[in-house]
């Protein structure tokens, strides 16, 4: 039986999906799961996908819990939180193997109906999946818009274009990933979409066809990138970008190094990459 009254002192403590969703339809409640962690597996509850927007509003601490195998098709996005961090955040809530089919409108996995949402929606979450794009105008796995900040999250991320029906928009929302770890997985090479994000002390890692570098500081491109990198917009300061991986132009306030000097920390600190030695 859930106890708790949904106060910061004493927060709901669901132990099924059923009790969980009955916590999180309204702003400034606060929810709990068990410590330990678990999972809910979507395949059981919605195994021709999730039929309708779920709220996740409020303050909720997953401990370390798995929302797994998510899939969405629909317009805006499938699990949807508050409009701001005054309201409520997800922080240690992991969403695996999501996967966004984007067929119509502004398609994405997680978001905020309130796209300028301020302050730092995921904290030390894990997020993987796949972002597929099959007529939607934006397809994405997060959409809460330019003024949120993924926080000590890590992402592995596939990311797939196909009949695209409108350009210039991007796969990877426009938020900022402070102390965040992305893997990303871009097969095909197309000119249509994007990734799109700011960076702040945060690695990318895996194979990508080409990324719209926002404001960014003190990160580091680990990865493949077959075509390009460059500012799309305002100016980035001690960006790394290993160039044993990239040949191309890089922007102005990204430093080239190797794999070899990356993993040399006297020399990052000599060249005024914030690093212990």
């Amino acid at each position: 039986m859930m106890t708790g009254t949904g106060t910061q002192a004493d927060p709901y403590k669901p132990t099924t999906w059923a009790e969980f969703l009955s916590c999180t339809t309204a702003d400034s409640v606060y929810t709990e799961l068990p410590v330990g962690g678990g999972v809910f597996d979507m395949n059981a509850y919605y195994p021709e996908g999730i039929p309708a927007t779920i709220p996740l509003k409020g303050f909720i601490n997953g401990n370390g819990w798995e929302i797994r195998n998510a899939y969405w098709e629909k317009d805006q996005a499938a699990f949807q939180l508050s409009s701001n961090e005054t309201y409520g955040y997800i922080e240690n809530l992991n969403f695996i193997n999501g996967r966004v089919n984007g067929k119509t409108g502004h398609s994405g996995l997680i978001g905020s109906y309130a796209l300028d949402y301020s302050g730092k929606p995921l904290r030390n979450c894990k997020l993987s999946g796949r972002v597929e794009r099959n007529g939607a105008d934006c397809c994405t796995f997060t959409r809460f818009g330019n003024q949120a900040t993924l926080f000590e999250c890590s992402m592995n991320l596939m990311l797939v274009d196909k009949n695209c029906t409108i350009d210039a928009n991007e796969y990877y929302d426009n938020c900022t990933a402070k102390y965040c770890k992305l893997e990303l997985d871009m097969p095909e090479k197309f000119y249509s979409s994007g990734l799109c994000v700011r960076l702040d002390n945060s690695y990318i890692t895996g194979h990508i066809s080409h990324f719209y570098l926002r404001t960014s500081t003190t990160s580091v491109f680990d990865c493949e990138i077959d075509d390009f990198l460059t500012q799309y917009q305002g100016t980035s300061t001690n960006v790394l970008v290993n160039t044993d991986k990239f040949t191309g132009t890089l922007p102005s306030g990204c430093i080239g190094v190797t794999t070899a000097q990356l993993k040399d920390a006297a020399y990052l600190s000599s060249i005024g990459f914030p690093i212990q030695t």
